[in-house]
């Protein structure tokens, strides 16, 4: 799931939109873009979520597959 560094007009932090921080920088999840990120387009590892973020990861696309 990708995701997008948080700016003013982010999305809040939600079970759809979790924010994390990552190498100090905080982010949030875009269930909406799963689809539509190209391999080419993915870098190196920065680093593992927790096993609680990720359980949000997956509630994230748990929202998402239940919201459609």
């Amino acid at each position: 799931m990708p995701l997008v560094r948080v700016e003013p007009a982010s999305p809040p932090d939600n079970d759809l939109t979790p924010r994390f921080v990552v190498q100090n920088i905080s982010v949030f999840a875009d269930p909406m873009n799963i689809t539509a990120l190209h391999l080419r387009q993915l870098g190196v590892v920065l680093e593992i979520l927790a096993d609680p973020d990720q359980d949000r990861i997956i509630r994230a696309i748990d929202e998402l597959i239940s919201r459609a």
